[in-house]
């Protein structure tokens, strides 16, 4: 089932944002990340698109002290880290889709 078709009012609003912070990356979809703003207020609206891009911001003002020896993924995974602890609910997937977009900025 595709993410807008699990997309109902069942689900919890953290669970619809892990959906649209996955959907607007295009995670699992793309072979990099993208800005599918369209089809996250298609399938979620304004209020919750909005709520994807202030975490998406956040991750983009995230400052990483780069020790030596901390790889790219070493990076991801701080970012992954640091999203988990302030967005608690957010799923695996769309912690995942965050840190790939920050490890894909770098590349």
């Amino acid at each position: 089932m595709s993410a807008v078709g699990m997309h109902s009012g069942h689900l919890s609003e953290t669970q619809n944002l892990s959906l649209a912070i996955t959907m607007l990356l295009g995670f699992g979809e793309s072979a990099s990340p993208q800005h599918n703003d369209g089809k996250v207020v298609e399938a979620f609206g304004h209020a919750l698109f909005a709520k994807a891009l202030i975490v998406l911001g956040e991750v983009d003002r995230l400052e990483i002290n780069w020790p030596p020896g901390l790889t790219l993924d070493g990076a991801g995974l701080l970012v992954r880290s640091e999203i988990q602890r302030r967005y608690s609910g957010l799923n695996d997937l769309a912690l995942d889709a965050i840190a790939w977009k920050y490890t894909f900025g770098w590349r």
